[in-house]
């Protein structure tokens, strides 16, 4: 464009220099703005969602303080963990046992239909 206006080299180069000088100098004030914005409680906000996300990607449900040490608590939850596991199993049998159900009738149709 300052070609087409008629300046000479010397002088696009000149307006370039001042063009770069003023976009270095507001890239410079946006960053300072945005340091000056990390305060405290944004802060202390985004490592909370910064922990939230690492606790999602681990697997990691509410855990609070100290519930490491609580014996009971601990065995509560084992005791779940084995209950659940034990539910799974029935269920996994109680599906096999049906297949093989449905297996015998499956067979005993396709004698009687020869």
């Amino acid at each position: 464009q300052l070609e087409e206006d008629g300046m000479g080299d010397i002088e696009i180069e000149v307006e370039c220099q001042k063009l770069r000088e003023r976009l270095t100098e507001e890239a410079h004030k946006a960053a300072e703005q945005s340091n000056i914005s990390m305060e405290t409680h944004q802060v202390a906000a985004r490592k909370e969602r910064q922990m939230d996300k690492l606790a999602s990607a681990f697997g990691i449900r509410d855990v609070n303080e100290g519930d490491a040490f609580n014996n009971e608590l601990q065995a509560q939850r084992k005791e779940d963990r084995r209950m659940e596991r034990e539910k799974q199993q029935k269920d996994r049998e109680k599906r096999v046992k049906d297949m093989a159900k449905e297996r015998k009738k499956a067979e005993k149709n396709e004698k009687k239909a020869k």
